[in-house]
């Protein structure tokens, strides 16, 4: 498994290459289309340099109400209830990913606990609980006996030959 460092050293990239994965990342977690509710058109992602994050949805449709008005891009996202940085979230997940600690993160960033305990928790609510009701063996209250005799799938070592 993967440090944060290393992780965090394979996902960023030169500045000269095409693609930054941490961007990729966090266009992961926010909409891919945004479909404004009082008109039903789609709105476009424009650029945006009144707000942190430098993009915007906005309404391009001039029977609308909200007609060249912009949104925030996260709207209906996960990021929508956090007023920190997009990169620093994802950086949070990726060390909670990589089964660091969370007194390590807390640690390592020296910022509010209270933020990365909140953007954990929302990540960990995300995450569905794994339903083992289906299982074929065992389960609570149930003895289930293996026979070992049948998994033993080697050759035996060191046969004598017959002469």
């Amino acid at each position: 498994m993967l440090t944060p460092d290393e992780l965090k050293e394979k996902i960023y990239l030169d500045e000269k290459s095409t693609s930054n994965p941490v961007l990729d990342a966090i266009y992961f977690f926010l909409l891919k289309e945004m479909r404004r509710s009082s008109c039903n058109s789609f709105m476009n992602q424009t650029k945006y340099k009144k707000n942190k994050d430098d993009v915007a949805w906005r309404c391009n449709t001039a029977s609308c109400n909200y007609y060249q008005d912009y949104f925030s891009i996260r709207i209906n996202s996960f990021f929508e209830n956090f007023s920190t940085d997009l990169g620093f979230i994802i950086r949070v997940i990726i060390k909670y990913l990589t089964r660091q600690q969370i007194f390590s993160i807390l640690e390592y960033f020296r910022v509010n606990k209270s933020l990365i305990y909140k953007i954990i928790n929302k990540f960990k609510f995300l995450i569905p609980i794994g339903d083992y009701s289906n299982n074929k063996l065992g389960g609570p209250g149930m003895i289930v006996q293996i026979d070992e005799s049948m998994l033993n799938f080697k050759a035996k070592n060191h046969r004598a030959f017959s002469r």
